[in-house]
């Protein structure tokens, strides 16, 4: 079985709802470019994004991608199909009361999270360390500092020349096993509990941006590994064309419901505009949009 090299930062199966019925339309802004696609093979995706090395100097191409299917792109359908039945119920009037299932929101939030640092490492904003914090680790910064973005493989070669303290500065971000401290582990920024405004668009479809989610933060700070974070206020993805959660860290946020908006298509269309201005450079839309990005 010949092993794919092409890595997808965010999972294919959230592509595939926004999928038009003659295939995917992706706006780049570099050149201004509009571009069809007839499946998701390449879009949003890296060569060799998350290859590592292994500690005998082998190419690893599966494992952080095995993390990251295991744990967030096969959970997707189950916790997205919780939240559109429960839209649906609470439209169709099917239960006086629908209860929102905590667990399908709490995976929004750690899963949007999960996929801005994906698309993040996409751009080798920050190669090797993607957290932020990770800055903070003198250590890391020299190894940082000799990596030319340019020369992204050369950099990578040279890190895992120097594997066993690679391994070691790692395992002291958080125990964790590596190579997974820039893929998988948000737990430290999860709130106790989420609640959502689940906003539907009843006409003009939402954008879908290669940096995945809109972060909020807010003032309060937490010590991780000796470097101050900013905690969470609320994070906002569209997980359909026509369905955005923004879903909101209840330990910051005065008001614990859960709601349902309807936008028309001109709040929609402000939404879209921050989703054009945050995305890195590419934009997954509806071709009922194409008249928007042109503006």
């Amino acid at each position: 079985m010949t092993t794919s090299r092409r890595h997808h930062y965010l999972p294919q199966v959230h592509l595939n709802k926004f999928k038009s019925e003659n295939g995917f339309h992706l706006f780049r802004k570099t050149g201004n470019t509009f571009i069809s696609k007839k499946n998701t093979s390449d879009i949003f995706q890296v060569t060799d994004l998350n290859t590592t090395v292994n500690e005998n100097g082998v190419l690893d191409h599966d494992t952080v991608e095995e993390e990251l299917t295991l744990k967030w792109d096969n959970a997707f359908n189950t916790h997205y199909n919780n939240i559109m039945n429960y839209i649906a119920d609470c439209i169709s009037n099917k239960s006086e009361n629908p209860i929102i299932i905590q667990e399908s929101i709490n995976f929004f939030f750690e899963y949007s999270i999960v996929a801005f640092l994906r698309s993040k490492k996409s751009q080798r904003k920050n190669d090797i360390s993607d957290f932020d914090w990770v800055d903070g680790i003198d250590d890391f910064k020299e190894i940082i500092s000799n990596i030319d973005s340019k020369e992204y493989e050369k950099g990578v070669a040279w890190i895992f020349e120097n594997i066993d303290k690679t391994k070691d500065w790692v395992e002291k971000l958080k125990e964790l096993k590596f190579p997974s401290m820039t893929t998988t582990n948000v737990d430290f920024l999860r709130p106790s509990s989420c609640s959502c405004d689940i906003i539907i668009s009843m006409e003009q479809p939402f954008l879908l941006p290669d940096c995945t989610s809109i972060i909020t933060l807010s003032n309060e700070k937490i010590i991780f590994n000796n470097k101050v974070i900013s905690k969470i206020y609320c994070v906002g993805v569209p997980i359909t064309p026509y369905v955005f959660l923004q879903i909101k860290n209840n330990d910051l946020c005065g008001d614990k419901s859960t709601y349902i908006y309807k936008w028309n298509s001109e709040r929609v269309n402000e939404l879209n505009f921050v989703l054009f201005n945050k995305a890195f450079d590419q934009i997954l839309y509806m071709e009922k949009v194409k008249v928007l990005l042109k503006i």
